[in-house]
């Protein structure tokens, strides 16, 4: 890496830590914005806890806590929403609440994906040889190595390209498991 790729990476990544986008929950995908207060996100996880009685209440999802109101549509095709659900879940966020719009059972009962989350984003920024060492995909920081699969059907991996990430978070970075590039 020459001084000026390790200069430009170093301020990138100051400014995400700063703005707290590299901090962003491990499954999240945004689908306007960037998960700034208003904006429409949606995500998947796994359902941690319910309100005891009914559906309306603070839910947690994958650790974060998710406003349903009565006006929340919940689709129950797949199974029940209970706790160990797998869902997908649309909605705002407004401030550290995120208030869902729609909870989509995906499988029902303790639900364990190989992979323990993904997100949908935008590649901001990758190693110029594009393979291993740490991207920025949506704002957040995502480790790349000769492990992670990369899927090309759909287009070819470059900045700016529309990709679903799939993986583990390890502290403040993403683990990719397999990047897959979307339609444009």
């Amino acid at each position: 890496m020459t001084v000026r790729k390790f200069i430009i990476f170093i301020t990138i990544f100051g400014m995400l830590l700063s703005t707290g986008r590299i901090m962003a929950s491990e499954d999240e995908w945004y689908e306007h914005g960037r998960g700034y207060s208003g904006s429409t996100a949606k995500f998947y996880g796994v359902v941690e806890s319910m309100p005891e009685k009914g559906y309306t209440g603070v839910w947690v999802i994958n650790g974060r806590k998710v406003l349903v109101t009565e006006q929340t549509y919940i689709e129950e095709e797949y199974g029940r929403a209970t706790k160990g659900a797998y869902v997908e879940v649309k909605g705002v966020y407004s401030g550290d609440t995120f208030k869902a719009s729609k909870i989509e059972v995906k499988r029902s009962g303790n639900y364990k994906p190989s992979y323990r989350s993904k997100f949908y984003g935008v590649v901001e920024w990758m190693p110029r040889d594009g393979k291993e060492g740490v991207w920025i995909i949506s704002g957040r920081a995502v480790k790349v190595d000769r492990h992670t699969r990369i899927k090309e059907e759909h287009g070819r991996l470059s900045v700016g390209a529309p990709v679903e990430v799939k993986g583990n978070p390890l502290g403040e970075v993403f683990v990719a498991s397999e990047i897959e590039v979307k339609e444009r």
